[in-house]
């Protein structure tokens, strides 16, 4: 589900929108840190500041 949802980040960031991106994002981050994958939610935290970055 994590996966999916970061899938559809990277999708939705491709659309240029960046809103829905960062919430697939966040929702996929809230899972990988729940299940206690670090690289997964290293990764979307990632996405999130660089989605951050562009909405300056």
């Amino acid at each position: 589900e994590a996966n999916t949802l970061g899938n559809l980040g990277v999708l939705y960031q491709k659309l240029g929108k960046i809103k829905e991106a960062i919430e697939h994002y966040q929702k996929a981050t809230e899972i990988h840190k729940r299940i206690n994958n670090l690289k997964g939610e290293a990764d979307n935290l990632g996405n999130i500041g660089i989605l951050f970055n562009k909405l300056k």
